[in-house]
């Protein structure tokens, strides 16, 4: 069976210093490019070029890439796609050797997910909710990172994805996790795949499991 590699990067713990002078010492970017950029988007590109370089056995500076319609960035020539979320204190990046999409999400109980699920969720999927009020906003989370990592598999906006009535051209395959007992993750392809997680951050115990 392929694999899937996820990779975490807990945001607060990344050492943004090193990760410039990365970009620097590789000539990916210099220093007046990168000294603006924040610690979310420094941690995206630098999971791009160090873990796609490293797949490839390339210099980072020789990785070029393509721009989809939807901002979603491809790898040029090469037979691996990747993909990218980030939500509360979490980055997470996956590696395929066949298109992927992954979401992740941190559960916020003070969202009003009531509004969000009546305007963008069907009305079978609000019954679902409804019929499991005490597990409302917890479902309503796993069901968002579905909807957000299959419009990213197809490379659409969200919105672009939601007003097709979740409707794809193909069935995808859904692996989704609870992780660190606060977030929701759901990777999207079109094959099954073994998922091998790779923590960034050795100091922090990554605490996730399936449940689907």
């Amino acid at each position: 069976m392929e694999i899937i590699e996820l990779y975490f990067y807990h945001l607060p713990s990344v050492d943004i210093e090193e990760v410039k002078n990365y970009f620097i010492l590789n000539k990916v970017f210099n220093s007046n490019k990168i000294e603006n950029f924040s610690r979310t988007k420094l941690c995206s590109l630098w999971f791009r070029y160090d873990s796609l370089s490293s797949k490839l056995s390339l210099s980072p500076k020789n990785l070029e890439f393509d721009i989809e319609t939807s901002q979603r960035p491809t790898l040029k020539n090469a037979n691996l796609d990747f993909n990218i979320s980030h939500s509360g204190d979490w980055l997470v990046g996956a590696i395929s050797s066949s298109r992927v999409g992954v979401d992740i999400e941190k559960i916020n109980s003070n969202r009003d997910v009531k509004s969000i699920a009546k305007n963008f969720y069907s009305l079978e999927e609000n019954s679902l909710l409804e019929n499991d009020s005490n597990s409302y906003i917890e479902n309503f989370y796993k069901l968002w990172t579905i909807k957000e990592a299959s419009a990213k598999y197809f490379g659409v906006s969200i919105l672009e994805y939601l007003s097709k009535g979740n409707q794809t051209p193909e069935k995808l395959n859904l692996l989704q996790y609870k992780f660190q007992d606060e977030y929701f993750i759901t990777i999207s392809t079109s094959l099954e795949k073994e998922v091998k997680l790779i923590n960034l951050n050795k100091e922090i115990k990554l605490d996730i499991k399936r449940v689907n």
